[in-house]
């Protein structure tokens, strides 16, 4: 006989199922990203009422169905509402994307519990930060730190043309083959040219220690030109179009 599952998981999307159920994609840390059936989530004022929210931490409880791919949904408790997002509009803004990267960018049950950690303590900190170039500092180093977590690491160390090791010299580019282009080598059409400051802004994003990370706070120029990468970077990476992370980008120009 089948057993439920239980699984701390965000919200990362809702979708209307006929006339009274909802499709809940969520990530979870145990599961990884799935999909669950909630029946009767659109018509019952007591079963999950004000739980099935984009954004919330839950506990679920899972019933594998006859279909593999999906999950019934059975119970869910509260576990984080991230109140300080929905709140300030700024805010969700630039916490959507991390939500949207975890439905387009992870594969189907296939557990990342680090990358959930990221996304926890990315939504965390942009609750917390005061202005756009925090907001935009938060967003980059989850973008960064997510692709290594997922193995899209970029290489900062090595051009990815010729793979020389690469010392701050002039023509340095940012491409979206996977990271820094050297000045001997063609970089394409499709690289930007590397801003003073911000090779140096993202090593250290990945060199500090987990509870440092989220205290970065990159120039709001630099914050502007590390998120147009990485935008760039994800959406040509997973071949999938980044609504939400291009609105963060535009709301930075």
């Amino acid at each position: 006989m089948a057993e439920p599952a239980r699984d701390h998981a965000l919200v990362l999307r809702l979708r209307e199922l006929g006339e009274s159920d909802l499709l809940v994609d969520f990530f979870g840390r145990r599961i990884g990203r799935g999909t669950a059936i909630a029946k009767g989530a659109r018509r019952s004022r007591k079963r999950f009422f004000g739980l099935l929210l984009v954004g919330h931490l839950l506990e679920l409880e899972l019933w594998p169905s006859k279909s593999g791919d999906l999950w019934r949904l059975e119970a869910a408790w509260l576990l984080e509402n991230h109140q300080a997002l929905r709140a300030d509009w700024r805010r969700w803004l630039f916490g959507a994307p991390v939500l949207e990267l975890l439905l387009r960018a992870t594969a189907s049950h296939d557990p990342h519990p680090a990358a959930l950690d990221l996304a926890l303590r990315a939504l965390s900190a942009c609750g917390q930060a005061s202005d756009k170039k925090l907001l935009a500092s938060r967003l980059l180093v989850f973008c960064l730190l997510l692709a290594s977590e997922l193995g899209y690491g970029l290489s900062l160390e090595h051009c990815v043309r010729c793979g020389r090791p690469v010392a701050d010299e002039p023509g340095l580019a940012l491409s979206p083959e996977g990271g820094l282009v050297c000045g001997q080598c063609p970089a394409g059409p499709r690289a930007r040219p590397l801003a003073p400051g911000l090779r140096q802004g993202l090593r250290t994003a990945l060199a500090l220690p987990a509870d440092k990370k989220d205290r970065l706070a990159f120039p709001l120029p630099l914050a502007r030109e590390g998120l147009a990468f990485m935008h760039q970077y994800w959406a040509e990476t997973i071949g999938a179009d980044l609504g939400a992370l291009t609105v963060a980008v535009d709301c930075l120009a």
